[in-house]
């Protein structure tokens, strides 16, 4: 199935790729999409692994490919004048290729390589979210789409803490987790809020910002 779900995301990368060059009005709402995937992206299955080590305990449990890598890669290819000096991406291949001569001398070489499949990912988003960043309306979509993801998991957390939880981890598998990407919306929502008169999105993600500080209750977070 995995092999399945894998050949339907690479399929995917195409036809992103042809709709937003076709349609550069409406790409917005395509980056929207990816500002509020992070929020929902585990709890909703949008991550395979075609080689998975679901038990190992370290921090990268697979060659992961997800729904948010279609799109970035699908941004990227559909911006072929995209010539932006992006900053630190030669710091990410440092490290990728630091940690790719440390999978020699690893215990679990694998393992290793893992961790340097997930720096190429971060790499690709960081590049596919700097070209949206080039665009006046990239920041207003990709923060609305960030609000859109938190508001949702502020709804998940007061629902948890109605049927008992006392710290409530959204739809992220921990707190910290969530109190983490919270700041991500938080600032950036209110510093537009700062700027823009009534500006209602960008308060509404203060708020599910705070919602969930506060019922996750997590020390990081504070």
């Amino acid at each position: 199935m995995k092999w399945v779900v894998l050949a339907i995301f690479l399929a995917m990368i195409p036809v992103l790729q042809t709709w937003l060059r076709n349609n550069p009005k409406q790409a917005p709402l395509l980056w929207s999409v990816l500002g509020f995937l992070p929020f929902v992206a585990q709890e909703w299955r949008m991550i395979i692994a075609p080689v998975s080590w679901a038990g190992y305990s370290g921090y990268v449990q697979g060659a992961e490919f997800s729904l948010i890598d279609v799109i970035a890669i699908a941004i990227l290819l559909s911006r072929p004048t995209f010539r932006a000096r992006l900053p630190f991406v030669g710091l990410w291949f440092v490290l990728a290729a630091t940690t790719l001569l440390s999978a020699a001398q690893a215990s679990l070489p694998v393992a290793a390589l893992f961790g340097v499949w997930q720096i190429l990912r971060v790499t690709i988003v960081f590049a596919a979210v700097a070209s949206i960043a080039l665009d006046e309306r990239g920041p207003r979509a990709l923060i609305q789409g960030m609000i859109v993801g938190i508001c949702l998991n502020a709804l998940v957390t007061i629902e948890q803490k109605l049927t008992g939880s006392r710290q409530t981890p959204g739809l992220f598998i921990h707190q910290n987790l969530l109190g983490m990407i919270s700041h991500f919306v938080a600032f950036p929502a209110l510093a537009l809020a700062l700027v823009s008169k009534r500006d209602w999105a960008m308060l509404l993600g203060v708020g599910g910002a705070m919602i969930v500080a506060v019922l996750g209750a997590s020390r990081a977070t504070i």
